[in-house]
């Protein structure tokens, strides 16, 4: 991954400081931010992936998702608490969506599948 996280440390050192600092620009102290605070201040001074971030605070608040933490770390970012940083210079050399379903023949043989 070329995007991890960085926390600053002299500005607030602690997950409740955070979480005032956020609600007095008024945003809300979610569980999900919560965690997501918590989770970066216990990693310390070593870098984390966003991903690795969101699969640690998922631990702490099962809510907790990929697109939540983008957000959240995108707001810190905003807000002066978390710095990007980037390494390399990777590039998306492709995709692949996939998507599955079933057609309304099968849906009316099977009535769980009409939820």
């Amino acid at each position: 991954m070329d995007r991890v996280t960085s926390v600053r440390r002299p500005v607030v050192d602690t997950v409740g400081e955070r979480l005032t600092a956020l609600e007095r620009e008024g945003y809300r102290a979610t569980p999900q931010r919560r965690a997501i605070l918590e989770t970066m201040l216990s990693a310390g001074r070593e870098n984390v992936t966003a991903e690795e971030l969101c699969r640690r605070a998922r631990a702490v608040c099962p809510t907790v998702n990929l697109a939540t933490t983008y957000r959240t770390l995108d707001l810190l970012g905003r807000l002066g608490m978390v710095r990007r940083l980037t390494y390399g210079a990777f590039i998306v050399v492709g995709h692949r969506i996939e998507f599955y379903g079933y057609c309304a023949a099968c849906r009316s043989a099977a009535p769980a599948l009409q939820s």
